[in-house]
């Protein structure tokens, strides 16, 4: 079996859990759409970097391309007052190989996507 045909739709489920401190979850939120499909990084193989969390918020790391490399960071943030993750900026970098640097950055925030819940999220999607 080919490796596109294993997840054809990209769908790659992130979900976001609270532990109860006694070894049980509660599910807060899931998204389908969040991390980069495994072809997406190019010749660098699945994008995926990782997760970093801080301070209330969460970012979602990628990294990609050939030539052209590039960095995709998706930040969410959580809300006290609706207990939920909002979509805080997503932001990246990219370059040529040959002059890493001499990098375009690529900045999207609050401004430019209003309130966009975690769930509601779609990195394929413009604002």
């Amino acid at each position: 079996m080919r490796l596109e045909n294993l997840n054809a739709d990209t769908t790659r489920p992130l979900l976001l859990l609270q532990s109860n401190g006694a070894g049980q979850y509660k599910l807060l939120a899931r998204n389908d759409h969040v991390v980069l499909c495994m072809g997406c990084g190019g010749v660098h193989g699945d994008p995926y970097q990782g997760i970093t969390i801080k301070n209330g918020y969460f970012s979602i790391e990628h990294f990609g391309g050939s030539g052209w490399r590039w960095t995709r960071i998706i930040t969410f943030r959580f809300d006290l007052k609706t207990k939920s993750f909002y979509l805080h900026r997503d932001a990246g970098e990219s370059w040529f190989i040959s002059d890493p640097d001499k990098t375009t950055g690529n900045l999207f925030s609050k401004e430019d996507f209003d309130k966009l819940a975690f769930d509601k999220f779609s990195y394929n999607k413009g604002w």
